[in-house]
Order: C-alpha cells, then structure tokens, then sequence
C-alpha cells in the first residue's frame, strides 16, 4: 500500500490553484472563517504553536523563543540577515531598532519593519552584504497591513490582491502580529488531508 506524507498537500499546492483567482476557491476561505477576525486567527495560530511545543508552557515563552528567531537588529548586516533566515528556514525578518535594549524578547514598540527574501531578489546584494538590514527592509509605515478587527476575508482579499505571503497585523504604530498564507489556508490543507487519509494512500505523520 502506497504511502505518502501528509506534507505533500502543501502550500505550493495551494498557491497554484490560488494563482489562478478561483471565485470558489476565495469563496471557500471566506465560508471557513466566516464572522472571524485577525485577532481570531492570530489567536489559533499562537495556540497551534504552544500545544505542538511541550516546552512551550505559556504565551510569554512563545514570544521569547519567536522573537530570538524572528527578529533582527536594523544595524546587523545583509549577511547576517540571510544566514539568519537560512538558520531558521525563515522567508522574513521582522527587524528591530538598533537602539532597543534588548531583544531577547519582543517588543512592539521597537520593531521598525520586515526584511524579506523578495527583498534579496530586488536589490544586487553580491557585493554589499556588510550593508545594514535598516537600508533594504520595507519600513513599518509602508507595509501592506491589516487591523486586529479586520475581517479574516478582509485578510484574505489583501494576501491575494497583493500577492503577500506574511501580512503584519498592525494598530497605529504597533506590530501585534503577523500572519501567513499557510495560517490563512491550514483548514483548507487539514480537509485535504483528511479526504486523502480516507483513501488509504496517505499517511499523517
């Protein structure tokens, strides 16, 4: 009997048919989170992360442990940036004021905007990776964004409009969180995964 990870139904597999601008397939999104918000879906995915890591007993290690591997220094440099996400198996950064007096944890009111890997491919970094992460990364006040009481379809019309995988949830100034394409689209893939556990051919592991 032919068995398969679960991993295969992924995100790409989602992209593909998102790319193509499916009505059902936007419908289907908006159906499953119907009436929640972002809050709502920053929510779940704190809690997915807290019962996948036992050592992971309360939010106030959850936000120790994202931002040692989430934030970066506006003053560390492009290559510390990159081996940093390549560490990680990260797409972004969210990069904090070089000024903050500590970034063991996450502090809001420090972050200065994100870095990503699109940002690698628009600008020639070859011969200036000593240059700082502050003079490639999209500052906060021009990221595309959304509020902790926008609707979830809301969230869902951007990443697709705009064609974003991280969307930062932000309230005036201040970072609450960022959610992602895969957050937006986890019941879709768990349904898919299910339908194809009922066949016999996949295995989850």
């Amino acid at each position: 009997q032919e068995r398969r990870l679960c991993s295969i139904i992924n995100i790409r597999d989602m992209l593909l048919v998102a790319e193509g601008s499916s009505t059902d397939f936007i419908q289907e999104i908006r159906s499953i989170w119907d009436g929640q918000k972002a809050s709502h879906l920053l929510s779940a995915k704190r809690q997915l992360q807290l019962a996948k890591d036992p050592q992971l007993t309360n939010f106030k290690q959850y936000f120790a442990v994202r931002a040692a591997r989430h934030t970066i220094s506006g003053s560390a440099s492009i290559e510390d940036a990159a081996k940093q996400m390549e560490r990680e198996k990260l797409t972004f950064l969210v990069v904090l004021d070089s000024s903050s007096r500590s970034h063991s944890a996450m502090d809001e009111s420090s972050t200065i905007g994100l870095i990503n890997e699109r940002a690698f491919l628009r600008a020639d970094v070859s011969n200036n990776f000593a240059a700082p992460v502050a003079s490639m990364m999209t500052p906060l006040y021009q990221l595309v964004r959304a509020k902790l009481n926008d609707s979830v379809s809301h969230c869902a019309d951007i990443f697709f409009k705009h064609n974003v995988r991280h969307l930062p949830i932000i309230e005036g100034e201040r970072l609450c969180g960022i959610i992602s394409l895969r957050d937006l689209l986890r019941p879709i893939i768990a349904n898919q995964c299910l339908s194809a556990l009922g066949t016999g051919r996949v295995h989850c592991a």
